[in-house]
């Protein structure tokens, strides 16, 4: 009886074992899962005022290519950090002789030699040694984080201010989308549609304060439409991808819509 009772407690025992284990395994799963879609793919295209050089920074490496010489500089090991009081972001890398770069890109309108706008300035700083001497060469140009290609589609409003979003019209359903390439959004909350662009900075995505609408009268869906427009236009929002939702925040961590895939 007693060895019946030893063998069961022992066979709970690893059962109980393997359940855990099992648990951490699935735990660890999509904990990497999440990570791997939340990863944002940084881009930024830039170009001297004077047309000097031009810079391409990604998530391991900025790239300058220096025009006079037609000659190419690779940094790596890329540090970011904000810059404090202001919309901007600083990089800074070496290369493998001891060169370093340091990179800050800054919101701010920006006319290039050849008059078109960019909606980010520039700063780029150069230090070069050798065994004689260090030399520092200091520029600024303009530039634009390229288009998330992953945003380029329509999404289903899910949840708007951490409730969920009522579809009063099966051909109305509430919809958020976005052109990469022109950098627009375009949205309908059951009625008008609604317009404007945007800006991207890493994984902040700055809306532009004059959305468009069109002016029809719709009974019961005016009030999500217009406290959506207030929400977002003119605002700085933080994004995210998880799974196949579009999430955004704000710059505080306050969940302000939840977009599911079309």
């Amino acid at each position: 009886m007693k060895k019946g009772v030893i063998i069961g407690v022992l066979m709970l025992g690893l059962g109980i074992s393997c359940q855990n284990q099992k648990n951490v395994a699935q735990k660890e799963e999509i904990n990497s899962s999440m990570a791997q879609v939340e990863e944002y793919h940084l881009l930024f295209n830039g170009t001297a005022s004077d047309n000097s050089w031009s810079v391409q920074l990604t998530d391991s490496t900025i790239t300058v290519f220096l025009e006079n010489d037609q000659s190419e500089l690779v940094f790596t090991n890329v540090k970011r950090n904000v810059i404090m009081d202001v919309a901007g972001m600083g990089y800074h890398a070496t290369d493998t002789q001891g060169h370093q770069i340091s990179l800050e890109v800054f919101k701010e309108d920006c006319m290039d030699v050849n008059d078109q706008k960019h909606t980010f300035k520039c700063d780029v700083s150069f230090t070069m040694k050798n065994h004689e001497n260090e030399s520092q060469i200091t520029s600024s140009g303009c530039g634009d984080y390229l288009g998330d290609e992953r945003l380029n589609k329509n999404w289903h409003v899910v949840k708007f201010k951490g409730e969920p979003v009522s579809v009063m019209n099966s051909s109305k359903v509430p919809v958020v989308g976005f052109k990469t390439k022109k950098a627009e959004v375009n949205a309908n909350m059951g009625c008008n549609g609604i317009g404007g662009r945007y800006s991207l900075m890493e994984n902040s995505m700055f809306f532009s304060p004059n959305f468009m609408s069109t002016q029809m009268y719709c009974e019961g869906a005016m009030e999500l439409e217009r406290d959506f427009t207030k929400s977002v236009s003119g605002k700085t929002l933080q994004y995210l991808f998880r799974n196949d939702q579009l999430i955004f925040k704000t710059m505080d961590g306050v969940e302000i819509l939840i977009l599911q895939e079309n």
